[in-house]
């Protein structure tokens, strides 16, 4: 885990000019400046994580070096594996993240856990359940001093398919 953040954290020091040519190709992703979500926020996004074929794209749009390649490869190939050694052996335990609360709509913060990690189902996967999952509306406050670290791994449909729940999730309680 250590050598993925320490590549994130290289990417993120390419130069401006480089970074912006990660573009967007559906809605937060591509490159995302720090100013247009927050003054600290920013973000490179590997727009499908599936594709070995995006994956080798984003890393020449980066220039990445061999090493960052390898490392990003094996991520990608080892998602679930990762995210095991992450509530493992990832004892970070600095705050920041919060969560609406669904009976007073305030956000409450969410305490760091050492050994778990936090999982945030999106709108794409709210409609793919077909409502049986639902997306926690959050923040992340950077209150505390030392460096937080968040990998997010998000889905996203081409703009021209319609998200269709499998018949397995439709029923007469969840037409």
């Amino acid at each position: 885990m250590s050598e993925m953040k320490r590549v994130v954290r290289s990417l993120l020091d390419l130069p401006i000019e480089t970074k912006h040519r990660n573009k967007e190709v559906s809605s937060g992703s591509g490159y995302i400046a720090p100013g247009k979500l927050g003054s600290i926020y920013e973000s490179l996004c590997i727009s499908d994580l599936t594709s070995p074929e995006a994956v080798c794209a984003i890393c020449s749009v980066l220039d990445a070096s061999p090493e960052h390649r390898k490392l990003i490869e094996m991520y990608v190939q080892a998602v679930w594996a990762l995210a095991i050694n992450i509530a493992d052996k990832d004892n970070d335990v600095v705050g920041g993240l919060e969560v609406v609360d669904e009976k007073s709509g305030s956000f409450v913060a969410v305490q760091p856990c050492p050994g778990t990690f936090f999982v945030n189902v999106g709108d794409f996967t709210v409609a793919w359940s077909n409502g049986r999952f639902s997306s926690v509306k959050h923040r992340v406050q950077c209150i505390e001093g030392g460096v937080r670290v968040s990998i997010g791994m998000l889905m996203f449909t081409p703009w021209d398919v319609a998200v269709e729940s499998p018949e397995e999730l439709i029923d007469s309680e969840n037409p």
